[in-house]
């Protein structure tokens, strides 16, 4: 068995390579490092023959994970990162390891799925925005503060304002909670179309518009525009890179 793992800003992800997309686990993360206990988390998992990862969490959640896995599995991770130019992707960024490693993954994700100019938008912690062209081009893209960190900032920055976790947006809201909530959504769902117009104007109207991440079914029923809701997409992606590496 082959562990694909996605090491992301509040969430852990992982699946067998092989699995049926879509078919995932996911806990979130909580504290310093890797934020979970792989020992519980994995407990019942086949002792994989290679892990291979993505992760955004920073060197001491990667460190840890790599000495978990070497010392409970004698397997030694590989990690996914940004390049300049592999799996059919050219970065488009001045310099290419700033381009987020979840970010880069997603792409080739896309890139397997389609031949035609796309834009891919992850909508986690964050809401990133990147554009491809039928050449395999990145355009470059957009970070936007995702629906919690948005709500958060009203939060911490204003004396009036406290919300919490409302269940969908409405531009009708009758509390505080609602109000933030639904704003911040309807924020990122416009502000998703702005971008994806923009990009339109370079890559062509018949651009492939695939939505992806954890929060992005709080946004979807807001975007009025043609979409492909991909789940998993960078676990995807993770799978495309480690056939290319010759993870069998």
């Amino acid at each position: 068995m082959r562990l694909l793992i996605d090491i992301g800003n509040s969430r852990l992800k992982w699946r067998g390579m092989g699995d049926s997309p879509g078919v995932s686990n996911a806990v979130d993360r909580e504290g310093p490092g890797l934020g979970v206990d792989p020992a519980r988390i994995w407990s019942g998992v086949e002792i994989p023959a290679s892990v291979v990862v993505v992760s955004v969490a920073g060197e001491e959640a990667d460190r840890e994970l790599a000495s978990w896995c070497q010392r409970e599995w004698a397997v030694e991770p590989w990690f996914a990162v940004s390049q300049a130019e592999a799996y059919g992707i050219r970065n488009g960024y001045t310099d290419p390891s700033q381009l987020g490693n979840d970010r880069w993954v997603a792409l080739v994700a896309a890139r397997g799925l389609t031949l035609q100019p796309f834009i891919v938008v992850d909508c986690g912690t964050a809401v990133t925005i990147d554009g491809v062209d039928s050449q395999g081009i990145h355009q470059g893209g957009v970070i936007m503060p995702g629906v919690d960190v948005a709500a958060d900032a009203l939060n911490r920055n204003t004396a009036g304002i406290k919300s919490g976790l409302a269940d969908e947006a409405s531009p009708f809201a009758r509390t505080t909670t609602d109000a933030v909530v639904s704003g911040s959504l309807y924020g990122i769902a416009g502000g998703i179309e702005r971008v994806v117009d923009t990009f339109r104007s370079r890559l062509g109207r018949e651009v492939s518009l695939l939505i992806t991440g954890g929060l992005a079914p709080r946004v979807l029923p807001l975007i009025r525009i043609d979409f492909s809701h991909e789940q998993d997409l960078v676990l995807l992606g993770l799978e495309q890179i480690a056939r290319e590496e010759a993870f069998r």
